[in-house]
Order: C-alpha cells, then structure tokens, then sequence
C-alpha cells in the first residue's frame, strides 16, 4: 500500500482508491482545473538597498532592466508567466501573471517582467511558464519558419537574493531540471530548500559559466541554452528532453529524483486539488512535482 507524507495527501488518495475500487457513490474525482480564481497580488516587501543587479540590454516592450527575464526552452512567445512566492508546507502565494513578448529576433521574444525589484531577499520564488509559442525549438539560434506549440510548463525556482544579482534570470530546461530535482526538498524539507538547490546544481551544470571560480546559481540563473549548451550535463538530452516539455510528455521526469507520473485530481466543488502526481521508484510514496 502507498504511504504520504501529510493528510492531505492520504485524505486524497484514499478517495481516489475507493473511487476505482467502488461502483458510483462517494466523493468525485475530476481532472485537474484551473484553480487561480480571484487571486489578488498581495503586497511585498521593498527590497535590500544595498542589493544591486548589474544592468542589461532593455527590451523594446518597455520592461526595465532590473526586472527582464527571458522564458527560454528555444524562446517563448506570448506564453503566460504566474510568479509565486513560496513557503512552507507547500504554500504558494500567486503575485504577479505576465506574458512573453514577442517580435522579429530571439532578443526581442521571450521577454517578460519577474517584478525582481520588489521581491523578498530571503524569500523563495516559483517562475511558471506555460504555453505559448517556441520561436526557436532547436535551440540553433535562428528563429523557425514556423513556431511550435509548447503545451508543456517550464519552471525556475530561486531566492530573491539571488535574482536580484543575475544579469538576466532565465527559464530554461536547466531550471525545469533543478525544480524537478528539488521537488522533495519542496514538499519536505523546506528550511534546508537552499542548500539541497545548491547540491542539485552541480548535477545539472557542469561548467563555470559566469568565471566566478565556482558552480552556482548564477551559472543556472544566466544558462543562455543557445551559447551555453555544452554547460549542461551531457547525461541530459537537451533536444529529447525539449520535444517531452512541449508536447507536455512528463516521461523526463524519470531524470529526478522521482519516477512515474500517475495523474492530476481535484475534489469537485472544493480548492483541495494535487497537481503532477509521481510515484517514487520503490512505490511506496507519492510526491507532487
């Protein structure tokens, strides 16, 4: 029999057993929905004064240079951008929904605003992509004939201290890597978040990109996937693991620390919901991903 790690999940699995294992009555288990109703942005704390982020090239779609990010799997246009802060227990906090921009060169696609100048500098954030349009799905550097549908979602986890300090925050493969490895240490073991991030980036990364002398978050935070692919561990399949996030196949999955993905459920008429569903590899467990 499968164990969970809270009552929430027990409370949920045992429904969705005795659903299968029962004919009609009881609670309904439906697919996943969008949950995000009436969600309000919440006021946040004004930044450390003594942060500083080095200045970028600003984009023609009038976001400043302390606040541009780029959602990079290739370059993504016109996807959608919900910006979370995290906390404990699984606790997530939408503030902000944005859109990639769009236009006539990977600089100008893929842009969006992370709000860095009023996050938390020792809060952690969650940056969801999802959707939209590839530009660039072989990541070659030359815009495609025709975009690709992206049905997947890209995610970026990272403390607001060191966004802040990045030259220009991405979303790429190598940050849905270290989401997916660190989604235990999410669920479970949220005081030592920083430092289980911190271990799970050198398995991801393998280069000094930025020549600071070491592997950190900001070689994984800067990971341009066009110049830069070399830097990311060659156990990965860049180009595989692509085409899976688009077509939304979470078999890449099976690269963390977690294995098969069993499903997406909400209780009906409630805002109890499990999103991403895996089993661990000796099946004893169910995580969230």
């Amino acid at each position: 029999m499968f164990t969970c790690k809270n009552k929430f999940f027990s409370l949920l699995l045992f429904i969705a057993l005795g659903i299968s294992g029962c004919g009609g009555g009881g609670a309904k288990v439906v697919p996943l929905q969008t949950l995000d109703k009436n969600q309000t942005k919440p006021p946040v704390s004004s930044p450390d004064k003594n942060e500083t982020r080095p200045p970028v090239s600003s984009p023609e779609n009038n976001i400043s240079e302390v606040n541009l990010m780029k959602a990079q799997l290739g370059v993504l246009a016109n996807a959608t951008v919900k910006i979370y802060r995290l906390g404990s227990n699984q606790v997530r906090t939408l503030l902000y929904t944005e859109k990639t921009s769009n236009g006539d060169s990977l600089e100008k696609i893929g842009n969006f605003n992370g709000h860095i100048d009023v996050l938390e500098v020792d809060k952690f954030y969650l940056f969801e992509v999802e959707g939209g349009i590839d530009r660039d799905s072989n990541d070659d550097g030359i815009l495609d004939v025709s975009g690709t549908v992206n049905y997947g979602t890209l995610r970026l986890i990272a403390k607001g201290s060191n966004l802040k300090v990045a030259k220009l925050a991405r979303v790429t493969l190598a940050s849905e890597m270290l989401y997916v490895q660190a989604s235990k240490a999410i669920l479970y073991d949220f005081e030592n978040l920083e430092s289980k991030l911190n271990s799970y980036i050198v398995d991801i990364i393998d280069e000094d990109l930025d020549g600071n002398g070491k592997i950190d978050m900001q070689d994984l935070l800067n990971f341009n996937p066009v110049t830069q692919a070399s830097g990311l561990n060659n156990s990965y399949d860049m180009h595989a693991m692509i085409g899976s996030i688009l077509d939304n196949d979470l078999s890449y999955m099976n690269e963390s620390n977690v294995s098969q993905v069993i499903g997406s459920y909400t209780i009906e008429d409630s805002d109890y919901y499990m999103s991403n569903l895996v089993l661990s590899p000796d099946g004893s467990t169910i995580y969230t991903i």
